[in-house]
């Protein structure tokens, strides 16, 4: 890579919600959500941000939402909107990298090596995208620039709900000292709870830990993350639309198997498998599917669309 930091990550925050206040601009003046009422178990898909104020929340029961915020507005979700609005910043983004990695929902990461010739300094190209963006698509991106995937999304989670910062190369480890542990890739719920007890609050101090004492904290994961605390980040840019991507893995008996232990062991190996790849790629799914074929021909198939992303096993 060309010295100098040229990995932007550009994400709209509340992505659902900003379309749909361009859609119907008096919902920018007051708090809304955005799900589908009515629905069995229904979930809040998303927030605006006067609503996220009042403590209502995505992912959050919708009669929960409407107890704690009497009065909330309930809008459907809009799929082809989010499609066309996130399409639109995909064109933009196209103008200007040689790699462009499409994680859906507003969110998207570029590699802008070896492009300084044609545009200019990456830091003048970071500015000129996210001004595109906002004045093309009409939606307010964060945006960080850094030298790899991980400090540049560490930049845009500090700068929320929007912003831009820029991290030079080699200021990593300073940058994300002072930052929110929570802020790290890798940090969810159940490390989280973990760091808070032992009372770690910010990455800096996730990375004064050795192997050996991140190791016994935080188990096989924790060399990891603590490499990832000191700026560190080996992973790439990848080029497509990871909203299509699937990681899929198969199993076939040698003889047929009518055993529920033995099926759901062969079921654990491969989720295992297909865990293992989405976390080595920095990845989370939001669809599971399970597929059976019979020894008659007569095949089965069930899926799920979950109410948030995932990458753990376990889950």
């Amino acid at each position: 890579m060309s010295p100098g930091a040229s990995i932007i990550h550009l994400n709209v925050v509340s992505f659902m919600a900003a379309v749909e206040a361009l859609r119907d601009p008096e919902l920018r003046e007051r708090p809304f959500a955005v799900g589908s009422p009515g629905a069995a178990r229904g979930r809040i898909l998303d927030v605006s941000r006067l609503a996220l104020r009042e403590g209502v929340a995505p992912g959050m029961p919708i009669a929960e939402a409407e107890r704690r915020l009497p009065g909330l507005r309930l809008v459907r979700p809009s799929p082809d909107a989010y499609r066309r609005a996130n399409r639109e910043m995909e064109v933009i983004c196209a103008r200007y990298a040689p790699l462009l990695e499409n994680s859906g929902g507003g969110h998207f990461f570029l590699d802008l090596d070896g492009t300084r010739g044609l545009f200019g300094e990456y830091i003048d190209q970071a500015v000129h995208i996210r001004r595109e963006v906002a004045e093309i698509v009409g939606l307010d991106a964060t945006t960080a620039l850094a030298s790899n995937k991980l400090v540049a999304k560490v930049g845009t989670r500090s700068l929320r709900p929007d912003g831009f910062v820029a991290v030079r190369e080699g200021d990593e480890e300073a940058f994300l000292c002072h930052q929110d542990v929570r802020f790290l890739p890798g940090v969810g719920p159940a490390i989280g709870r973990i760091l808070s007890v032992t009372g770690i609050s910010e990455i800096g101090e996730l990375a004064a830990f050795s192997d050996a004492e991140i190791t016994g904290l935080l188990g096989h994961r924790g060399p990891e993350l603590r490499a990832g605390a000191l700026g560190i980040d080996g992973s790439r840019v990848e080029q497509g639309d990871l909203a299509r991507r699937s990681v899929a893995a198969r199993l076939r008996f040698d003889n047929d198997v009518l055993d529920e232990a033995s099926i759901l062991a062969a079921l654990v190996t491969l989720v295992e498998g297909c865990g293992l790849e989405l976390r080595r790629s920095r990845l989370q799914c939001r669809v599971v599917a399970v597929e059976l074929g019979y020894s008659d021909n007569i095949a089965g198939r069930g899926a799920a669309r979950l109410p948030r992303p995932i990458a753990l096993d376990g889950e």
